[in-house]
């Protein structure tokens, strides 16, 4: 079976000790998702939870924009082992008061016990003059390769690698020099075992993007990742 993705909203603030969002339905037994991005000068990482009590784990976590002065990009996972019928999943921030954004979706088709590949799981940061390149390797054709970009610059445009599909739509805090943004992609299957990815972003983005490779049940183990950026 493969591996499907469904939206459930984005949200986004700039004050307040959390951020919850809405409205979500999602049935047991499905792999939800939430990407992250919190603008704190620490690089702390939140938590995440939902109204019916399935629990959440930090499945990788970088600092943004290679620095932990400019906050953290978090990718976080949950299996649903209780139905999400009308509900609400709430970010509790490290440092409270800071800008967050964040997009939720849940997969199908993978595995709920350990869904990430963590040994391949990679990023590569960008600025106002480098776009990102990554290259995650050691997966298998059957995953579902994630590309998170999570960004801290002015907004600036974003160009999806051809090969991607977007996961709901761009969220962000506004166009401010500490904005909280995110751009999301994917790719099911990935149908090869290393996979290069490259967006490209506007003059005035910066920020870190992820790669991380969802896996399929009873295929675990393997993979590696690298990365270096280019001059855009």
């Amino acid at each position: 079976m493969a591996i499907s993705e469904f939206g459930l909203n984005t949200g986004q603030n700039t004050s307040g000790a959390t951020l919850a969002i809405g409205s979500l339905s999602t049935a047991s037994g499905n792999c939800i998702v939430a990407l992250v991005v919190e603008r704190n000068a620490t690089g702390a990482t939140g938590t995440v939870t939902d109204t019916p009590g399935n629990t959440y784990v930090l499945s990788a976590s970088y600092p943004l924009d290679g620095s932990t002065a400019n906050g953290v990009v978090q990718l976080f996972t949950a299996k649903s082992n209780l139905t999400l019928s009308s509900g609400t999943i709430t970010y509790t921030k490290a440092v409270s008061g800071t800008k967050v954004a964040m997009s939720l979706f849940y997969l199908t088709g993978c595995d709920t016990t350990a869904p990430v590949r963590t040994s391949a799981t990679t990023k590569a940061d960008y600025t106002a003059s480098t776009s990102p390149v990554a290259t995650i390797s050691g997966i298998q054709t059957t995953d579902f390769v994630l590309e998170f970009c999570g960004g801290d610059g002015t907004g600036g445009s974003f160009l999806q690698d051809s090969f991607f599909t977007g996961i709901n739509s761009q969220v962000s805090t506004g166009n401010l020099s500490s904005d909280a943004r995110i751009n999301a992609g994917y790719l099911s299957p990935s149908a090869a075992t290393s996979v290069t990815v490259g967006p490209s972003f506007g003059s005035n983005a910066t920020g870190t993007m992820m790669l991380a490779a969802f896996i399929t049940p009873g295929t675990a183990g393997g993979g590696s990742g690298s990365f270096f950026p280019f001059l855009g």
